[in-house]
């Protein structure tokens, strides 16, 4: 029976050096098979499939425009190309035309995408008779100059307020715990407007800043009675800054700020020379997202990250600037509108008509408009419905606004829905973990990461790890299958002829 089991043994560890060998084989095979498909091969613009037969980025699609409008991926789905993408594409349908004499009034539509080393563009003439196939390559010359910053430098905070009381103490727990251990160097101007509480205001002001005493700020009272974010702004830098080269940071009461912003708003505006708009991102209602992934509402101050679900960039915003004085007085300051609406967008298209001032408009990561309904009562005819769309969309994503609608209309328990599944490459995860988390997806689940970067596993060691495994599990199936054999045939000799053995 040993020799039996010793064959058994010997052709079990030569099936699985022999697998062993097979899968190596077919990871090699892959990997330079995933290899020869990511390796650009530059052609000839009388190829077919100029600029390259075969492209990493072949399964990333390309982007549609017209003469007015950009259809893209992301939302909006639709929207008006902006000046610096219209000339681009206006370049580009003029190169073609004039190599190939087509007429520019016949293009009627192209599609485009940006790659590592350029930008592709397919442009269509005559009723789509004439495709005419660009590639711009990127230049590869680099014009550097290196600014120095003083992250010393006062930043000259300015808040118009009328009311909210509950966020301006939020705003400023937010100073003092936040801001202030790590960043000095900054004042507060707070313009009031008169609403019969200016005595709780300054006591508030009292109240949360005298753990910090040597804080500079100032409270300058309005008897203006109807709210005009421009005018306070105005009022702000005329009498809380002194020099026309001091930085100041035009903010509002429902905005939070980490002292990352800070840095940037320093590093972002240069005297006479560039101002810094940024791009800050704005919380959804946490009481709808949350529910949905089956979570409590956290302390405002403990949101303060971003997350694909839990707020959006609001791109349109222009209300929020860093500049020196000297700067915000050539623009003329805000215009002192009495209602929601346009005061930023104007203010911000002063500084189009600077050819000398650069404008910086970034998405920052550090700056964060907490959720606050919106009304929209007293907002004038023409915007009332961009008010309704910006009340609307401050509400949640697609996703779980449609959620929301299908608990109110069809009685679906939706709370935690979200933090039961999610799909990563294609395939179903079996749980998020981290809902909220600024991470993507793919790294929730870790099995999913693993296996989609597995091409890029190490095949030697894989090999070294599959040889040791085959070789100990041989070892011990052969120990296994032997003992008992062993021990049968020793019980065995000792039975009674004719007579079973319990077990």
């Amino acid at each position: 029976m040993k020799w039996y089991l010793s064959l058994v043994s010997l052709c079990s560890f030569l099936t699985v050096i022999v697998l062993v060998f097979i899968t190596t084989a077919y990871l090699i095979k892959e990997n330079e098979v995933y290899a020869k498909e990511n390796e650009e091969v530059a052609l000839g613009s009388d190829d077919i499939n100029f600029p390259y037969r075969k492209l990493y980025t072949s399964s990333i699609p390309m982007q549609n425009f017209d003469d007015d409008y950009e259809y893209q991926i992301s939302n909006p789905p639709k929207e008006r190309i902006t000046f610096e993408h219209k000339e681009l594409f206006k370049a580009a349908i003029n190169r073609a035309a004039s190599k190939y004499n087509l007429k520019i009034k016949d293009f009627d539509h192209g599609s485009y995408r940006l790659l590592k080393n350029g930008i592709e563009y397919n442009l269509h003439f005559h009723n789509y008779r004439n495709r005419v196939s660009i590639f711009q390559p990127l230049s590869s010359s680099f014009h550097m100059k290196e600014i120095i910053f003083s992250q010393q430098k006062v930043v000259n905070i300015i808040l118009p307020l009328k009311g909210k009381l509950s966020s301006l103490s939020l705003f400023l727990d937010n100073l003092v715990k936040k801001i202030l251990p790590i960043d000095e160097n900054i004042s507060l101007t707070i313009v009031h407007f008169n609403e019969g509480n200016a005595d709780k205001v300054q006591s508030l002001l009292k109240q949360k800043l005298s753990t910090v005493p040597k804080f500079e700020w100032k409270f300058i009272p309005t008897n203006e009675t109807v709210f005009s974010r421009g005018k306070g702004l105005s009022l702000g830098v005329k009498y809380g800054v002194k020099s026309p080269s001091d930085l100041v940071f035009g903010c509002d009461v429902d905005v939070l700020f980490l002292p990352e912003f800070l840095s940037r708003c320093r590093s972002n505006t240069i005297f006479e020379h560039q101002v810094y708009f940024p791009v800050l991102f704005s919380f959804f209602n946490p009481k709808l997202v949350y529910s949905l992934y089956d979570k409590t509402v956290p302390d405002i101050l403990d949101q303060l990250h971003v997350s694909r679900d839990n707020g959006f960039w609001r791109y349109y915003g222009f209300g929020m600037f860093c500049m020196h004085k000297k700067e915000f007085e050539a623009a003329g300051g805000i215009p002192e509108i009495y209602s929601w609406g346009e005061e930023d967008l104007i203010f911000f298209e002063q500084f189009r008509k600077f050819p000398s001032i650069k404008v910086i408009r970034s998405l920052d990561t550090s700056l964060f408009h907490i959720f606050h309904s919106k009304n929209c009562s007293n907002v004038r005819d023409k915007l009332y419905p961009s008010c309704l769309s910006s009340k609307a969309s401050s509400e949640g994503t697609q996703i779980q606004l449609g959620l929301l609608l299908f608990k109110l209309h069809e009685g679906i328990d939706v709370e935690g829905i979200l933090n039961k599944s999610c799909t990563v490459y294609g395939q179903a995860c079996p749980t998020c973990l981290r809902p909220f988390d600024s991470v993507h997806s793919e790294e929730l689940c870790t099995g999913f990461r693993v296996f989609h970067s597995f091409p890029k596993v190490n095949l030697k060691v894989l090999l070294f790890l599959l040889v040791s495994t085959s070789c100990w599990s041989t070892v011990l199936l052969c120990h296994y299958n032997s003992v008992p054999m062993d021990h049968a045939s020793k019980s065995d000799e000792h039975q009674e002829p004719g007579r079973l053995q319990s077990t």
